[in-house]
């Protein structure tokens, strides 16, 4: 009885050493496209990434979420942070883009004229819900996190293209001196 008392103990235990933290993905700040002004609708994406340092952020796909018809928001969806405990402190941020220009943000984010947007540069800080059993209520989004403004990505030609492009004038002009 006693070794079953031991074995009930260890499992709880390591059950809540695997214990994730939860989060309601939604924003109370508005998110406007380029101009400043027009608020986002549907088609547009968006998608949390977290991490212990502001520095280590990566994109919890399973919180990818449309924007609602209205604009400037989108739904809050209860999203599981893996790897962070519940009641921890986890960093947090926010990346929006349109889904006809890649599947992801990072794919959007190299596409030339994509609307793209985040706060990945200015990450928050919260404490994640999900701790203690039963587990507590997902962390909510403060509404002191500002919004923020897509941005349009420009085209930039690699330093190579720029080195070859140099590389070609000079040999038409060494070529047209002979």
């Amino acid at each position: 009885m006693k070794k079953l008392i031991i074995l009930t103990a260890c499992m709880l235990a390591g059950a809540g050493a695997y214990a994730q933290g939860l989060v309601a993905f939604g924003n109370s700040n508005p998110i406007n496209d380029a101009d400043g002004v027009t608020g986002l609708s549907a088609p547009f994406q968006a998608e949390l990434y977290a991490g212990t340092s502001a520095s280590s952020l990566t994109p919890i796909t399973s919180s990818i979420t449309p924007f609602i018809g209205g604009g400037f928001f989108f739904n809050a969806n209860t999203v599981t942070v893996p790897g962070i405990a519940g009641g921890a402190n986890a960093f947090l941020a926010i990346a929006v883009w349109n889904p006809a220009d890649g599947s992801t943000f990072e794919a959007a984010s190299l596409k030339a004229g994509a609307h793209v947007g985040s706060d990945l540069a200015n990450p928050f800080q919260l404490a994640l819900g999900g701790a203690g059993t039963p587990p507590s209520a997902p962390a909510v989004i403060p509404s002191s996190v500002a919004g923020f403004n897509l941005s349009i990505v420009q085209a930039v030609p690699e330093p190579t293209t720029i080195a070859l492009g140099l590389l070609g004038a000079g040999a038409l002009f060494l070529r047209r001196r002979k």
